[in-house]
């Protein structure tokens, strides 16, 4: 799979069967480039996370698609992909942990030997869940990955599996599909959302989850309607993200401060850090939340017209 240059653009006309060939190609050959940078080495650390961005939006692709495409080779594929995910994970939270409140506990406190000792701990942590990761790209299990995607990309291997109805999906336009997918899972979101100050932390993960899900299917569909409107509607709800991510990012810290067995002094500082983000987020979410709450569905489409009743 050949690494494709610039986002992905999807013209209009296509049907879903088309779209969703183009999605797993296009975002598949983005994640193999960027995991074969994971296995060229080096310090960046932007490997390891476009690969896992673009995992994700394979994943989001096979749930969108998934009632027109579920046959065994694709649910296979998912749940390889899942796999390949819990093992890139690790990865990303330690550079995360290290490049954020890692690297600002530092600046503060350059001479305190227990943020030190926490740190040196905490990058030999990140340097096992790479290896980790080095180790299973090297196995069997991302070779069978590789070919799989590729596989499923290019429609072998999972087609003849399809039903009847399945085929009619496939077959469908992609903008009335879209439309319909995307006003479930705007309600959905808008519905997690509902008495936005009385949610608790699980409430508002889940509310995270709900809006990822919710704005990589906005980026798929966007080029066929209004792109100026989805624009501005993906703008608003990648700042909703953004806000929920900083109370994620608390709530992973403290797991990895867990296996740090981070106590006393150094784990208060990186805790008291990671409180005041998240109490940050929190006074900023609901005008957030209402910014994203009030914008227009660019999706709207003109129902579609109704068969004429015979001609008696």
């Amino acid at each position: 799979m050949t690494h494709p240059s610039g986002p992905l653009q999807l013209p209009a006309g296509l049907n879903v069967g088309e779209a969703f060939a183009r999605i797993l190609h296009h975002h598949g050959a983005v994640m193999l480039h960027h995991a074969a940078r994971i296995q060229a080495g080096g310090e960046d650390v932007e490997p390891v996370h476009q690969t896992r961005v673009a995992l994700r939006r394979l994943r989001s692709a096979l749930s969108v698609f998934r009632a027109a495409t579920q046959t065994p080779a694709v649910t296979a594929l998912a749940q390889d992909l899942r796999a390949f995910g819990h093992v890139l994970g690790p990865a990303r939270a330690w550079d995360v942990f290290l490049a954020a409140d890692g690297h600002r506990v530092a600046l503060a406190f350059p001479q305190d030997k227990m943020v030190r000792a926490l740190l040196r701990e905490a990058a030999r942590k990140r340097d096992a869940a790479y290896a980790a990761l080095a180790q299973d790209q090297a196995g069997p299990r991302f070779g069978a990955l590789t070919e799989h995607l590729a596989a499923i990309a290019e429609g072998h291997g999972w087609r003849d599996d399809l039903t009847a109805e399945q085929r009619a999906a496939l077959a469908q336009p992609l903008d009335r599909f879209g439309a319909d997918t995307l006003a479930r899972l705007h309600k959905r979101v808008r519905r997690a959302g509902r008495h936005l100050s009385r949610l608790d932390t699980p409430a508002l993960h889940a509310l995270r989850l709900r809006g990822k899900r919710l704005r990589y299917a906005a980026e798929f569909f966007a080029t066929q309607f209004d792109t100026k409107l989805a624009g501005r509607y993906v703008r608003r709800l990648a700042a909703l993200q953004e806000q929920l991510g900083w109370l994620n990012d608390a709530a992973t810290t403290t797991i990895l401060l867990a296996e740090l067995r981070a106590r006393g002094r150094a784990g208060g500082i990186v805790l008291g850090y990671t409180a005041a983000e998240a109490a940050f987020a929190m006074r900023d979410l609901p005008e957030v939340w209402k910014r994203f709450r009030d914008a227009a569905p660019f999706w709207d489409l003109a129902p579609e017209p109704k068969p004429a009743p015979p001609e008696s």
